[in-house]
């Protein structure tokens, strides 16, 4: 990332928030609030010790504002993951154009975890094949699942291999194609209690970023967590994608909260590409139905999830893992997909 360091210690200070919006979310995206209808107190302590203890976890964390992260590829004729060097002549080179991007928080929750998995695995190798795979509420347990399998391994490197980069149990990682040049690997701190950092992947001239929005109650949070990161991406098309933690539908909708984002959006030149595609998590009748079956969660829509490009183009846009089967979701949100582009595409 060009003058990383430097832009990240001459950052302002952000937007302030217009609003705040009284609500609690643990890691299974589970949004919650004091009293909440249909929790009993035990369930709202649970979720509440549960993020006390990522909180504490995070706070023996010693993090700087920004730190070089390592890529791992799999070496076959040594049986392992090691640090992986690439081609160093075009290292952090142009990708080309036309990325296939997906992003997609697939839930730490213990539920059927190993079945789910081999679902998002179905899907990452069925149909056209994706450059880029940025995933949210990574485990350590899950993890080691998709770094087990031969076509991960033989397709993909990746920003973790034993979960050393999370914090509190769970995290964020992406798996890059081995093709593509091999790109600089950054985590951008953020302001926060939870320990949620910006992954960054930066080419000669794309960034692409994910990201898990601070839980809890924590507008102010979210939206200094957007500033820093826009602030830093100063690749001439970048890439913002993840779980934002910001509902503007649903029970939980927060239209200031909501509001207050988009002129962050605004302000820095994205553009809110997947809009359209409408809700990224849904817990009723007629959607998802594994959630409220598993967890005895309180009835949720809302799209959660949303992707932000600046100076390109997003084609072929995607919401993806929303059909269940038997009862079984990869996650309690869908994902999403695209393919970014800096030329003139047809989109979808």
């Amino acid at each position: 990332m060009a003058d990383l360091k430097e832009l990240l210690a001459k950052r302002s200070q952000g937007l302030k928030p217009t609003a705040t919006t009284v609500r609690k979310r643990d890691g299974t995206v589970t949004i919650e609030r004091a009293a909440v209808a249909g929790l009993s107190e035990a369930e709202q302590r649970e979720r509440m010790e549960a993020s006390q203890r990522a909180s504490k976890a995070a706070e023996k964390v010693e993090i700087k504002p920004y730190s070089e992260g390592i890529l791992y590829g799999y070496q076959g004729e040594e049986g392992n993951w090691k640090p992986w060097e690439g081609d160093r002549e075009t290292m952090a080179a142009d990708p080309g154009d036309g990325l296939r991007v997906m992003t997609f928080n697939i839930w730490f929750s213990p539920h059927e975890w190993e079945k789910r998995a081999d679902m998002l695995l179905d899907l990452l190798f069925a149909g056209d094949a994706y450059d880029v795979v940025m995933l949210q509420e990574v485990t350590k347990r899950f993890l080691g699942r998709l770094t087990a399998d031969s076509r991960v391994r033989q397709r993909y490197v990746v920003t973790d291999t034993s979960g050393g980069t999370f914090i509190g149990g769970y995290g964020n990682m992406m798996l890059i194609r081995r093709e593509l040049p091999r790109p600089a690997i950054w985590f951008v701190k953020f302001p926060g209690r939870m320990g949620r950092r910006g992954l960054v992947a930066t080419f000669e001239n794309v960034a692409l970023a994910t990201v898990h929005l601070e839980s809890l109650n924590s507008t102010r949070l979210r939206l200094e967590q957007l500033n820093r990161l826009c602030e830093v991406l100063d690749q001439p098309v970048a890439v913002i994608a993840g779980d934002f933690n910001v509902a503007g539908t649903g029970p939980y909708a927060s239209a200031a909260e909501d509001t207050a984002v988009d002129a962050v959006r605004s302000q820095y030149g994205f553009d809110d590409v997947c809009a359209e595609l409408g809700l990224t998590y849904d817990t009723r009748e007629s959607a998802n139905t594994m959630v409220r079956a598993a967890d005895d969660q309180p009835i949720d829509y809302a799209r959660y999830d949303r992707v932000w490009v600046r100076g390109g183009l997003a084609a072929d846009r995607q919401l993806v893992g929303a059909d269940g089967a038997d009862g079984l979701w990869i996650s309690d949100h869908f994902g999403l997909s695209f393919v970014v582009s800096r030329k003139s595409v047809t989109s979808k």
